[in-house]
């Protein structure tokens, strides 16, 4: 004879199941712990608890089934891409998850000031002249231990990368522009031989950057470009005659040679411009550290560009000439 059931005794394992859940729930969302989550793009509720749990939140079983039954999703929403810090409870840190996003700049070799504010800006949604007020500010440069220097027209040209920059979206732009400041400068302070100051330094290296495309050509035109400064030779670098607002799309001409009112037109002034023109990359700099030394290095004064990337070198302006005749021959022929 088979015993009576006792009708209660699934009630009692329910309330039981629903009591376990209510403690395990209590227990999650004040669990409280210290860590940094990246939310990437799709990412479901889900895979950001399991996140949660190798930070050191219990997120719980409860929380669990919410998010594989939908509901979690229904009530706070799809958690959307970003960066945060969760430095307080559980429940605050998956409400953050919900609401912050990160943003992400590209600043490459070779590109200037006006060039990598704009990305910024595009990637804030903000209007550009936010960052111009920003990136002309002195007192913010000074801020990321740039010095000042007169006739500069940003103090922030040469430290605006290279590099991608990551951030969290609530963070002001004007804290972003110091952050990758002082990026730029501990990195240049590795490579910056000790008797040149940083700002030469750059200077310097964001003229070979523009001039140079692969490292052994941007070696000589660093001791071109060494030696004529030795000789008090004007450098007469092209890229310095357009480096001006609206003008970085200008082919260079004999009229920009001849423009002495521009501080920057190293064919009418003699020695460095006034300031970097772009922000110059790892091969750069080091090619000023360690620029051509082999035969003929202190003699050479002249480069023209072949057309395939590299330099014809030479040591005299005879040289030169019959240099430039022969490539730009070459030029005319390929165009035809």
């Amino acid at each position: 004879m088979r015993g009576k059931r006792h009708p209660g005794r699934p009630v009692m394992v329910l309330l039981a199941l629903i009591g376990l859940l209510l403690i395990d729930l209590v227990m999650a969302i004040t669990s409280r712990t210290t860590c940094d989550l990246i939310i990437i793009k799709g990412q479901g509720w889900v895979s950001v608890l399991n996140d949660l749990d190798h930070c050191g939140y219990r997120t719980g079983i409860a929380i669990k089934i919410a998010a594989k039954t939908g509901i979690l999703r229904r009530i706070t929403g799809v958690p959307r891409p970003g960066m945060l810090q969760c430095d307080k409870d559980l429940a605050s840190c998956m409400n953050r998850v919900a609401h912050i996003r990160i943003l992400a700049v590209d600043a490459e070799p070779g590109m200037n000031v006006w060039d990598v504010s704009k990305r910024i800006a595009m990637s804030y949604n903000i209007p550009e002249f936010i960052m111009w007020d920003l990136i002309t500010d002195p007192v913010l440069a000074s801020e990321a231990g740039i010095s000042y220097h007169k006739h500069t027209i940003s103090p922030f040209e040469g430290y605006l990368g290279p590099g991608v920059f990551r951030f969290d979206s609530s963070r002001p732009p004007a804290s972003l522009l110091k952050q990758i400041a002082e990026n730029k400068i501990h990195a240049a302070k590795l490579i910056k031989p000790p008797d040149m100051n940083m700002h030469t330094f750059l200077t310097l290296s964001s003229i070979v950057q523009k001039e140079g495309y692969k490292p052994g050509d941007m070696k000589k035109i660093a001791r071109v470009f060494l030696n004529r400064l030795r000789k008090d030779m004007p450098l007469q670098s092209d890229p310095t005659l357009v480096y001006f607002p609206y003008r970085f799309h200008i082919r260079p001409c004999p009229a920009l040679r001849r423009d002495r009112a521009n501080s920057y037109n190293t064919y009418a002034h003699t020695g460095l411009p006034p300031g970097p023109i772009c922000s110059p990359g790892i091969k750069a700099m080091k090619a000023v550290v360690s620029p051509y030394n082999g035969h003929g290095a202190g003699r050479l004064l002249y480069f023209v560009a072949k057309g395939d990337g590299t330099h014809k070198f030479s040591g005299t302006f005879r040289e030169h000439k019959r240099a430039v005749q022969k490539f730009l021959r070459r030029k005319r022929g390929s165009r035809r």
